[in-house]
């Protein structure tokens, strides 16, 4: 086989790459085994700056080499990839042909930006990683003498021949199985479902005919059974893609089924935060890529979730909480079935629980991924990144994750990135959240119940959300502050009951510091109403009514929520609207075609005893239905307050809707002791 000279790769692969409000992290997949991965797929994260002893289950320990020389070997990395890629193309057509000259022309741009890349991971103090010491430019090119990623099998042993088409096997077996994970999106039978499954069929015939040729050229036939690849169980749908590395064989089918979801998902995202990090951060493409691995990443934790729900084993070194409790003590979140914590406090039952202390990222990780009920992390000064939270407390032994010294009181542990929980019983307390660039949202929660998040600081430029909530119940925020242009510094997007939101401060919001129910209902068949929300007793300082990202003034804004109680709150400085109510989340053409939209059965919101200080006014729009009402007793402030039809984007109703759905009219009014009037 003629060698393509040029690309640079050392021993060493950087899987998976994340950078985060300028704390590098780098993700190292984990050797593959019989038995599995050693680590868990989204959180064994090591983070380089700060803590070079990251050495958990399947790290390799990178703290001799630079922070620069970390991020240019990433790039290496991945222009090699996409250089191996196209040289697989290229393969697929005959020499000279116009296909073979493009895909030959792309992997002649990523070799030349390999050797760029991986020049400059030189000069910031990396070290050759080639087995001769010298560039490893002088290795032969990864496209023409190793498998990528996917190609588990040593290829060293084999005829040149055979070592080609297995790599090519390799690659379609990888490509059938990312175009199995995307049919198994849609419905059976729909276009899309049809056309992946046709590209999925396409590349199962494809990897069959390399596998035969490797087999013809005298490669060893790597089943159990010592027969024809064919012969073996469809590499899409019964093995995982090439970053799914562990066996699946001993769990359900079910669970296998959703662990090839959970790894695709996860290199999907991967991919999206390297390309991110290609850009200046704030710019469109960054915030586009940043998008996408916030999607990926969700889509990920949804996924893991049902693959533990099907009887898959977390594929952690400890036992998943859920399973293994400890009733042991630790701080109890009691939040009443109202949603309004009456006593203010979270109370101790009982000090048994296990303090786990933390100074370093791998410690983070590895107590994070190993939670129980009844721990108690406690994190030391110093940056973290958050590895998702995918564990359920006790009612009497929660899991409490919380900084040695809370940040409102001058603490210096910080969170670089978003923290993410998916759980039940779970405290986060006295952390810095600062985001010095973009982040679509900083503290993310779904599908949680009884979640406390008190004591931090959320401050941020730039950032779309600062806690954002789906489909939870019984949260508590308080006690921290939110300080920057947030669009919405808190916000419950659907199907959130009962969350409380007292005696935070919130400074200079953008679109909002805290939104209830901001998800509509849509059609008549999608509920996303939120119930039971609180607001009390907080402070809302408006520094500049227009700000810097879509600022529109706006301190409390209520939308699709079943009974909200704003009560005791202070508003100083600027504000265009201290209070708007109205439901605004849905396109015009969408108000032409839906029969249904904004809330179905919103029961009043009451405005009680707030100080709405002298600037803007109260904007009162419908929510879409009959009855809705709004009562407001005993506030003050030298404010204006509007009453107003059901609108949409700020812009009345005017269109094609069915009118016996949608109530165009205004809500109604009840109003004592204010020192204004509504009208």
């Amino acid at each position: 086989m003629t060698q393509k000279p040029g690309l640079r790769s050392g021993s060493l692969h950087l899987g998976r790459v994340a950078l985060a409000a300028g704390c590098l992290t780098l993700a190292i997949p984990v050797p593959t085994s019989a038995a599995g991965r050693n680590g868990d797929p989204l959180t064994t994260l090591m983070t380089l700056k700060g803590s070079p002893d990251a050495d958990g289950p399947g790290h390799v320990i990178l703290a001799a080499i630079s922070e620069q020389a970390a991020k240019y070997k990433k790039y290496a990395d991945y222009f090699q990839k996409k250089a191996d890629e196209n040289l697989a193309l290229a393969n697929n057509y005959a020499k000279g042909s116009a296909n073979y000259q493009k895909y030959m022309k792309e992997y002649e741009y990523y070799v030349s930006k390999n050797k760029s890349a991986y020049a400059k991971y030189l000069q910031y103090g990396g070290t050759d990683t080639t087995a001769s010491g010298t560039s490893s430019a002088s290795q032969a090119s990864t496209a023409s003498t190793s498998t990528d990623d996917s190609s588990a099998s040593a290829t060293t042993d084999i005829p040149e021949q055979a070592a080609k088409y297995k790599k090519y096997a390799d690659y379609f077996q990888k490509k059938a199985d990312e175009n199995l994970a995307l049919a198994n999106n849609y419905t059976k039978g729909s276009t899309n479902y049809q056309k992946y499954m046709k590209e999925y069929e396409y590349y199962v015939s494809k990897n069959k005919s390399a596998y035969a040729k490797y087999l013809q050229y005298g490669g060893t036939d790597t089943t159990a059974s010592g027969t024809s690849s064919a012969s073996q169980a469809s590499t899409a749908s019964t093995s995982t893609d090439d970053s799914s590395a562990s066996a699946t064989t001993d769990i359900p089918e079910q669970a296998a089924k959703y662990k090839k979801y959970a790894d695709y998902f996860q290199k999907k995202a991967d991919e999206n935060l390297a390309l991110a990090d290609n850009y200046a951060k704030g710019s469109s493409l960054y915030k586009k890529y940043n998008e996408l691995y916030e999607y990926y990443t969700d889509k990920f934790a949804s996924a893991y979730g049902k693959y533990l729900s099907y009887g898959g084993t977390p594929v952690s070194s400890g036992t998943a909480a859920s399973s293994s409790g400890s009733s042991s003590g630790g701080s109890t979140v009691t939040v009443e079935s109202n949603g309004d914590n009456s006593d203010g406090t979270t109370t101790a039952s009982g000090d048994n629980g296990k303090t786990v202390p933390v100074r370093s990222q791998s410690e983070f990780d590895s107590a994070i991924r190993n939670a129980l009920p009844g721990h108690r992390i406690l994190v030391h000064p110093g940056s973290y990144a958050f590895p998702a939270l995918l564990r359920d407390g006790k009612a009497n032994a929660p899991i409490v994750i919380e900084a040695t010294v809370p940040a409102i009181e001058g603490g210096k542990t910080r969170i670089t990135g978003r923290a993410h929980i998916e759980g039940e019983h779970v405290v986060l307390r006295g952390f810095d959240f600062t985001v010095d660039g973009y982040l679509h949202t900083v503290v993310f929660i779904r599908k949680s119940d009884n979640v406390a998040v008190e004591n931090n600081i959320i401050r941020s430029a730039h950032s779309d959300y600062g806690v954002r909530i789906h489909n939870s119940s019984n949260m508590l925020i308080r006690n921290n502050l939110f300080d920057g242009q947030f669009h919405h510094a808190i916000s419950s997007k659907e199907l959130v009951r009962n969350m409380t939101v007292r005696n935070n401060t919130f400074r200079d919001c953008g679109m909002g510091c805290v939104e209830s129910g901001q998800s509509p209902d849509g059609t008549l068949s999608k509920e996303q109403t939120s119930q039971n929300i609180v607001i009390s007793d907080n402070r809302f300082i408006g520094e500049d009514t227009r700000g810097k990202i879509g600022n529109r003034g706006i301190g409390i804004k209520i939308k699709n929520a079943d009974h909200t109680l704003v009560k005791n709150n202070v508003f100083t400085g600027k504000w265009n609207f201290p209070i708007q109510t109205s439901f605004g989340s849905v396109g015009p053409k969408a108000a032409n075609t839906l029969g249904h939209l904004g809330s179905r059965d919103p029961e009043a919101i009451e405005f009680v005893s707030n100080d709405f200080g002298s600037s803007g006014k109260l904007d009162l729009s419908g929510r879409g239905i009959k009855g809705d009402r709004f009562e407001l007793r005993n506030n003050k402030g030298n404010v204006g307050c509007s009453v107003g039809e059901f609108r949409i984007h700020g812009s009345l109703i005017e269109r094609l809707i069915n009118w016996g759905t949608i109530y165009k009219g205004k809500p109604q009014i009840s109003q004592s002791g204010n020192s204004f009037n509504c009208n």
